[in-house]
């Protein structure tokens, strides 16, 4: 996959950090961050569930983002 800049990430796109895990994938890129579904976001009760949600930019710096390369043929 190719690595991109996480301001650059459109929907279908994989976000991740690699020095504290996390994936997730983007839904859109909002003026203020991006929309994306991940699977640990801390529910209302405290457990981990699949959610959609926004993530500021601050919220993403150390986020790469990933475009698969087989999508440009589709």
């Amino acid at each position: 996959m190719t690595p991109y800049p996480v301001s650059q990430a459109r929907p279908g796109w994989v976000i991740q950090r690699i020095s504290s895990p996390h994936s997730a994938i983007v839904v859109a890129n909002l003026p203020n961050g991006l929309d994306v579904i991940d699977s640990n976001y801390i529910g209302v009760d405290g457990s981990f569930v699949i959610s959609r949600h926004p993530l500021t930019w601050s919220q993403l710096a150390g986020f790469t983002a990933y475009r698969a390369t087989f999508m440009e043929q589709f």
